[in-house]
């Protein structure tokens, strides 16, 4: 593992920086990801019945300590997380928990970690791929105004439509931090192919308070990100254990 300090953009109050790494690492990298992690780390892993299920934790969970060591100036292996009521990571107040804010999501091969200063932020990222109960799933999950959407769509894209509408549905949850106390069904994304990224509606606020942005990662992934600021700057690009690629910019 290279131990070379990174340098990275300042974060601003209206940057989002993301970092997108590959979850496929050699057995050196893998081990040492595994050695920063804190023991309830260690023991989550444990519980994973396969290994490319544990070996994509342990990836994830180190690349997310050497990504935010990056801006906080601990080790990777001193940062110390804790979770709210509705189980939302979080890092420590005495550890760049006041002003810094992350959020990590994972699907197939890929992983995908946001980071922004003073103010919270979701990230949802999935591997398209055929699913034989797509529309039952959309029918119970999505709002009434998205399904209609999602009936609109040509068949050839639907699968694209409804993965562009999870993962940005769930970003918009996951940056909320509640869980799945806030349903599903109370607020509607736009999903429709060259359609941009935008809350359409938020029951009981302004969805002009949100910024949502589209990502596409890589070939066969969505990718969203959502914070609860009118103007955002997201810039992202590639983490490795050895370098990182510039940032590209996306209002």
């Amino acid at each position: 593992m290279d131990s070379r300090r990174v340098r990275v953009l300042p974060l601003e109050d209206d940057l989002i920086q993301v970092w997108v790494a590959h979850l496929n690492c050699s057995a050196a990298e893998l081990a040492a990801f595994e050695s920063v992690l804190a023991a309830d780390e260690h023991k989550r892993a444990a519980k994973f019945v396969f290994a490319r299920d544990r070996h994509a934790y342990t990836a994830a969970r180190g690349m997310l300590r050497h990504i935010l060591a990056q801006y906080t100036g601990f080790g990777p292996e001193e940062l110390v997380f804790e979770t709210n009521r509705y189980g939302k990571p979080f890092l420590h107040p005495d550890f760049g928990g006041t002003w810094l804010h992350f959020n990590v999501s994972h699907s197939g091969r890929l992983a995908l970690y946001a980071i922004r200063a003073k103010g919270e932020v979701g990230v949802d990222i999935e591997q398209m791929r055929p699913l034989d109960d797509l529309q039952t799933v959309a029918e119970n999950t999505f709002s009434r105004a998205e399904n209609m959407d999602l009936q609109s769509v040509p068949a050839q894209q639907y699968e694209e439509a409804f993965f562009t509408c999870w993962t940005r549905k769930e970003a918009f949850i996951k940056a909320i931090g509640q869980g799945l106390s806030f349903a599903l069904q109370d607020f509607d994304v736009t999903l429709c192919p060259g359609e941009p990224a935008r809350i359409r509606r938020i029951r009981g606020a302004e969805p002009g308070g949100w910024s949502l942005f589209d990502l596409r990662p890589a070939a066969g992934y969505v990718a969203a990100v959502a914070v609860p600021a009118p103007t955002s700057i997201i810039q992202w690009g590639w983490w490795s254990p050895v370098q990182n690629s510039m940032f590209q910019n996306q209002r």
